[in-house]
């Protein structure tokens, strides 16, 4: 039920992805095997700067019923959306470093250093 039935179209991409994190050669396959389906379902496309191996590697010690219904809740519940430049999520988080934090804030507008370029993997995969 885990296979694809034939090469997934983002297979090299993805396998790149998974190599580059820490996990054991058993937890990659099971990452790279959950992502395509998780591709494949969904019917998108994997794009390299989504996030998604560094959201499942913590994952990786789970067995696959379990490490896919969590990687997908929190896909669907937790991560923000429109995570790409100048998106909403990033508007809003300077918002609250402004409320929270004025100094820095100003500091960092000052630096042309917006929210998207230091937050944008923190957003992508929740860490």
């Amino acid at each position: 039920v885990w296979g694809v039935p034939e090469r997934h179209r983002d297979e090299e991409i993805i396998l790149d992805e998974v190599e580059a994190t820490s996990c054991s050669r058993e937890e990659k396959e099971k990452m790279g095997k959950i992502l395509e389906y998780y591709c494949t379902a969904r019917n998108t496309r994997y794009r390299p700067d989504c996030g998604w191996a560094e959201l499942l590697s913590p994952l990786s010690s789970m067995n696959h019923g379990d490490m896919y219904a969590t990687f997908y809740a929190l896909l669907s519940k937790f991560v923000p959306r429109n995570c790409k430049t100048d998106g909403k999520p990033f508007h809003l988080f300077r918002l609250l470093l402004l409320y929270h934090d004025p100094e820095l804030c100003t500091f960092l507008d000052t630096k042309k250093c917006s929210p998207d370029l230091y937050a944008q993997r923190w957003f992508r995969s929740l860490y």
